[in-house]
């Protein structure tokens, strides 16, 4: 399979340079726990939403159809 990831290296180049190497989503995620509802209930939404996604439904029927058990 040949895929075309030179957009897909551009977003996390992006990523890592806006939010995780100047300190942005570092400062974003510690004010939760003095604005807002705490890290905790942060991390549980997202790895609410990260089990609903596209792909955790499709890794989880490749597994099934491989006979391996889900993570």
């Amino acid at each position: 399979m040949e895929l075309d990831t030179k957009d897909m290296m551009k977003e996390f180049e992006r990523v890592a340079k806006d939010r995780i190497l100047s300190g942005e989503f570092a400062k974003e995620f510690m004010a939760l726990d003095t604005d807002g509802p705490g890290t905790q209930n942060k991390l549980n939404e997202l790895y609410r939403w990260a089990e609903e996604s596209e792909l955790a439904k499709g890794d989880t029927k490749v597994r099934q159809r491989l006979g391996l058990k889900n993570l």
